[in-house]
């Protein structure tokens, strides 16, 4: 792995700072095994012989752009980039054996993986100190998008020597899964002070976070390699999850302590929809109340209290 980091002053007014790191990981895994597992009238003894090989890489890249406008205004910009994947090779013999050590089933398992995870977010941050001191608004945006997407070539091989149906179990699956993340938020806060020591802090908040998970499973012709859609083995399902807050709260700044108590609302709403059975499930509403309660004591410039 390695990475770098940036730090810059564009303007009197504008500084910018961000970073990029990868990352390459080669795991090997080695492994024999031999369990026996008893029961009341006999036991069965399992070997197993597992090689598993994956190859990862990943990527991060962070930046941000502060712009103090003038005395009462700031901005920041912070967007970052987050990408990885693998390559996955798990291979694993096994058979099973009777306490007389008659073998009862062997066969193999393979699972071939190639999976991708990109995902993007950005946040933007807004503050204005108003000339009456303590009195200030701020608002953020925040935005993300993702992804988590793979690929399973799955072969799973085996022999049953024992009545009452002997004879080979084979079966060839190949599973595509999509998995799809989006969210955004908006926040707004303003504080108004009542005297020297306290002011009232507002707030509200508004977030959507979507997800869809798609999930197919073919069954795999070992001969022709055509590939037919597992109905039972897939499914492709997406939901919403809305949620609104509004706070309020009294502020007290001391010298050597802080506290703040207040309460806060928070209604929501979580909406389900399978799109592979073509319904939508019930939608769950609720509101939910929440206490705010902080106390911070400052011994000193290097010890602090926070609860």
């Amino acid at each position: 792995g390695f990475g770098f980091n940036y730090r810059d002053q564009w303007s009197k007014r504008i500084s910018v700072y961000g970073s990029y790191s990868y990352n390459h990981k080669n795991t090997s895994q080695l492994q024999v095994s031999s369990s026996q597992n008893f029961f009341e009238s006999n036991s069965f003894i399992n070997n197993q012989d597992i090689n598993n090989q994956t190859k990862g890489n990943s990527h991060r890249f962070t930046f941000n752009m502060e712009y103090q406008i003038d005395s009462f205004n700031y901005l920041k910009i912070s967007p970052s980039i987050n990408y990885s994947g693998s390559d996955a090779n798990n291979y694993n013999i096994f058979d099973y054996r009777n306490f007389d050590s008659t073998k009862t089933t062997d066969g193999s398992n393979r699972n071939l993986t190639n999976s991708d995870a990109p995902n993007f977010a950005a946040t933007i941050l807004y503050n204005h100190k108003f000339r009456k001191r303590g009195r200030n608004f701020s608002t953020s945006i925040t935005l993300g998008t993702s992804q988590n997407n793979s690929e399973q070539d799955v072969t799973n091989l085996s022999y049953q020597y024992v009545p009452p149906f002997p004879g080979p179990r084979n079966s060839f699956q190949f599973i595509e899964q999509d998995n799809n993340n989006y969210n955004y938020g908006v926040r707004f806060t303003y504080s108004e002070p009542l005297n020297k020591y306290q002011s009232l802090d507002f707030s509200y908040s508004h977030n959507l976070n979507y997800s869809r998970n798609n999930r197919k499973t073919f069954n795999v012709d070992s001969v022709t390699q055509s590939k037919t859609l597992n109905s039972f083995l897939s499914n492709d399902y997406e939901n919403d999850f809305y949620n609104n807050r509004l706070g309020l709260s009294l502020r007290t700044t001391k010298k050597k302590y802080n506290y703040t108590i207040g309460l806060s609302l928070q209604p929501v709403n979580l909406q389900g929809n399978s799109i592979t059975k073509d319904s939508a499930y019930r939608t769950i509403r609720r509101a939910n109340l929440f206490p705010i309660a902080r106390f911070v004591y400052n011994f000193n410039r290097t010890k602090t209290l926070n609860f």
